[in-house]
């Protein structure tokens, strides 16, 4: 299944990184058929870290390529 952003699992990335601002979706949660979005607070290399709209995990850094950007915040 191809994906039209950055994916994980050894599949080609494709698409821009999240950045600041962005609203997204963990790839792994969209395969489970969750549908949690986040808000990307900040980013540092490789990893962003996410407000998520969840009780269990508020909070929490994530690679850029693990997360599908849902949203773009103005640029």
């Amino acid at each position: 299944m191809k994906h039209r952003n950055r994916v994980h699992h050894g599949r080609e990335p494709v698409g821009k990184p999240p950045m600041v601002g962005d609203l997204v979706q963990a790839w792994s949660d969209i395969e489970a058929g969750f549908e949690v979005l986040g808000t990307v607070l900040e980013c540092r290399g490789i990893e962003c870290k996410i407000l998520w709209m969840s009780e269990s995990q508020p909070v929490g850094w994530w690679k850029r390529i693990q997360l599908k950007v849902v949203s773009n915040a103005s640029r």
